[in-house]
């Protein structure tokens, strides 16, 4: 593995397991099985490093959510579907990632912090289109489709701080969510005849 690739991976368990606060570059650098020097030679700070594990995140996660948005050979459905899998498999691969994204985002500079939230306002948006689009193609039957974005990103969001994130209990996390977002939680009454 690259020296940067190990930074990265280390400082990630670390600032997911102690905060940004309490992470040292000593400890980042340990962890990787580096010198500090050669550590700072491929970040120059603790908060430069910070930031280039959110921005990897933050990339990838909407890189998909765009081409996802974009597939009109997809119904709506489909494409919630292929988000909650994307996040769940992410949640998997890069569970101390996940939960530093989702954090409180404590010892970001204001720029970076600027960045983040139009990151969360983009998402809103882009989810905001599909719902939207859903209602239009008469697939969904809700009335505010922005509401209905902000509650499944949350809803997506709350689950990286499950303790049990196995491939077993994500994958049945994903087929409830979806059961969820698409059907409601209220029980269909059978009419009487």
């Amino acid at each position: 593995m690259a020296s940067k690739k190990k930074i990265i991976k280390a400082a990630t368990e670390l600032f997911a397991n102690y905060g940004y606060h309490k992470t040292t570059m000593d400890m980042i650098a340990e962890k990787a099985g580096l010198s500090k020097g050669s550590l700072y030679w491929h970040f120059a700070s603790k908060d430069e490093l910070f930031r280039a594990i959110l921005e990897t995140g933050f990339n990838d996660y909407f890189t998909f959510l765009e081409q996802t948005s974009n597939k009109n050979n997809l119904s709506c459905s489909q494409k919630l579907k292929a988000i909650i899998d994307y996040r769940m498999d992410f949640l998997y691969q890069h569970k101390s990632l996940a939960k530093i994204i989702l954090s409180n985002l404590e010892g970001i500079d204001k720029e970076f912090k600027q960045k983040v939230l139009k990151a969360r306002q983009k998402h809103e948006e882009i989810l905001t289109e599909i719902f939207a689009q859903g209602i239009k193609n008469d697939e969904f039957k809700l009335q505010d489709p922005h509401i209905m974005a902000i509650a499944f990103i949350g809803i997506i969001n709350s689950i990286a701080s499950y303790k049990d994130l196995t491939k077993e209990n994500l994958n049945r996390i994903a087929e409830n969510l979806l059961e969820i977002t698409l059907k409601g939680i209220l029980k269909e009454k059978k009419e009487d005849n």
